[in-house]
């Protein structure tokens, strides 16, 4: 079983989406809908599609020999690169290339085909653990001579083909190669898209590609179906706009309800959140939160940029929506929309922070928003996206596993808020609300489940002796704890960082705390660096320097693991932290728990955590 399998089959998200009202959720288990059924048994999901090829491969001349050699070189890469998605990349690519090469007529047959079947999924097998490599932190570059030695080959087996049989068959000979060097690039990027993204599994790929066709329907449906019948049969404008986008809203939590992994809940939205026309605000994380904020009411007007405004197809749907645009070089034009769409009865929303965050915390607000509520003097609806990002990652194409709340706050009114002390004022007032509830509502999710699914997924593709490593440290429940028990604010010091499990863990639990990792092995630094990229709150270095722990004085908290050899580590950091400072150490290490001990740290919680005594 391959690690992407076993990953699978751990996931660790409830099973269950409370869309059904827009009332507190109720508590009881929803049973898990067949959707989920091909992530629970992959394997039965698998051995039906092979039955399926097998069973098709007569209408398309493919034998049952062809078939079991693609399985053979399919389940032997998936071994070497450690997953199954880079070793379809590689024969697929390939493939293809094979398949484009059938016209053209060899008499040495399968000779020559099997020579160029060979070469290029050499070239594709070479480009995909390129691309691994690098996504493990390897420098590029590393494959420049395997390289050129393949390209040395493809020339000499391409013109021995062209000389020895007829100038066409070096073209079939050539194309698998083509097909290798340009396919396995583009099925590597979309893999490996950008660091701070992640990478997906095949089934999130799939995710993301049911969401994208889904949504295309949805809105072919409403805009060629459903608004001509509402032409023919409503003839109130204000109606038929009203019914529309109840539609569009009710079809989106339709979309939330049946996805197949991952849960979203809706806490304190009721049908008298939105009945008086009010500005509602919320922080912004991911792609997804447009959706959401859309299934929220239908009477619940979206602000948009001018480049989806104008796109071809999002900006007409937008505009048959009743929308409004955004323009920030005329505001006046901005304002006087909103308060169109605020005397039509509907509510407008906006993101303050003007774009999504590259991590969990919020933003700061940008006044904008908040001179229109107090323009028109109009209520303020704090609503809080706790970690959308996990559905759907900055600048991702796929769904991931998820486990969101999206919560509506008590209203801002000019009854609890002074309006005269400028939007600024309430600008910095909503902010403040919304980062309290959204850091007590993260405490509350980052169960040690869910930790682990987040921090697996930073690991992906980086190998089976690598996930191993992180499973281990992730299957400790009281280290997890301990963690989860540091303050929300100051600097950590991660001392023998290993792979940075312990920084990933605080990255995702802790959105205000900074993490200076040390690490002396190159290779661990390595794979701590790839695992921790997208984010500027963790600093990577290759040696434990002391004044970076008397920096870090006012922090307040440091991690020490698998520190040896040096007797005077305990008393540095004694000298360098204030007192009452923790410090969470690996239980593992009983040598560094005596140093520490030793310099004055009284340890607690079965020797997880250390409380430097009062000096």
């Amino acid at each position: 079983m391959t690690d992407s399998d076993s990953a699978a089959r751990e996931l660790a998200y409830p099973r269950r989406v409370d869309t059904a009202s827009f009332d507190e959720p109720d508590e009881r288990a929803v049973p898990w809908r067949w959707q989920a059924w091909p992530a629970r048994h992959p394997a039965w999901v698998v051995a039906g599609a092979l039955v399926a090829a097998v069973l098709c491969a007569p209408a398309f001349e493919l034998t049952g020999l062809h078939l079991a050699v693609g399985l053979v070189l399919v389940g032997a890469l998936a071994v070497v690169f450690g997953a199954l998605e880079p070793a379809l990349i590689a024969v697929v690519a390939t493939g293809l290339g094979l398949v484009w090469s059938a016209p053209f007529e060899l008499p040495a047959g399968s000779a020559w085909r099997t020579a160029a079947f060979g070469l290029g999924l050499a070239c594709a097998t070479l480009q995909v653990a390129e691309r691994l490599a690098v996504w493990r932190g390897a420098e590029s570059g590393a494959f420049r001579g395997p390289r050129t030695g393949l390209f040395a080959a493809a020339v000499v087996l391409v013109l021995a083909a062209a000389v020895s049989v007829a100038p066409s068959a070096g073209l079939a000979v050539l194309l698998p190669s083509l097909a290798a060097l340009l396919l396995a690039p583009i099925g590597t990027t979309i893999l490996f898209l950008r660091p701070g993204s992640g990478a997906p599994r095949l089934r999130h790929l799939a995710g993301g590609l049911f969401v994208f066709v889904y949504m295309a329907v949805a809105q072919l449906v409403l805009l060629l179906l459903a608004r001509p019948l509402l032409l023919l049969f409503v003839r109130d404008e204000a109606r038929r706009l009203e019914r529309l986008n109840a539609l569009a809203s009710a079809g989106t939590r339709a979309l939330f309800r049946h996805f197949p992994y991952g849960r979203m809940r809706f806490l304190g939205l009721d049908s008298a959140t939105f009945k008086r026309p009010a500005l509602v605000v919320s922080n912004h994380q991911s792609s997804v939160d447009i959706p959401v904020v859309l299934s929220l009411s239908g009477r619940v007007a979206l602000t948009l940029k001018k480049r989806v405004w104008d796109a071809p197809w999002l900006g007409r749907s937008a505009r048959r929506l009743g929308h409004v645009l955004v323009e920030p070089d005329d505001p006046a034009a901005t304002l006087e929309r909103c308060r169109a769409a605020l005397h039509a009865g509907r509510s407008v929303h906006f993101f303050p922070e003007g774009t999504r965050t590259l991590d969990l915390w919020p933003k700061r607000f940008h006044r904008g928003a908040f001179d229109v509520a107090i323009e028109l003097s109009c209520p303020v609806v704090p609503i809080v996206l706790c970690d959308t990002r996990s559905a759907v990652p900055r600048d991702a194409h796929w769904v991931d596993d998820f486990d969101t709340v999206v919560e509506a706050l008590p209203a801002v009114t000019p009854r609890t808020f002074d309006y005269t002390a400028g939007p600024r004022a309430l600008a910095k007032h909503v902010q403040e609300l919304i980062r309290t509830a959204f850091e007590a509502r993260l405490a509350s999710l980052s169960t040690p489940a869910v930790v682990r699914t987040k921090v697996r997924r930073r690991y992906r593709y980086f190998g089976r002796s690598v996930t191993r490593r992180v499973e281990r440290e992730l299957c400790d429940d009281a280290f997890l704890t301990a963690l989860g028990a540091l303050p929300s604010t100051g600097v950590v010091l991660d001392v023998g960082a290993g792979v940075g499990v312990a920084s990933n863990v605080l990255r995702e639990t802790k959105p205000r705390l900074r993490i200076r990792a040390f690490e002396t092995d190159a290779t661990d630094l390595r794979t701590a660096s790839a695992a921790s990229r997208g984010t500027a709150r963790i600093e990577l270095a290759d040696r434990f320097d002391s004044r970076a722990a008397t920096s870090a004085a006012d922090g307040a908290v440091v991690r020490a693991a698998k520190l040896t050899g040096d007797d005077a580590f305990g008393a540095r950091l004694a000298t360098a932290l204030r007192p009452g400072a923790l410090l969470v150490v690996d239980r593992t290490s009983p040598d560094v728990r005596v140093r520490l001990a030793n310099a004055s740290f009284a340890p607690t919680e079965a020797a997880h955590v250390f409380v430097r005594a009062s000096s």
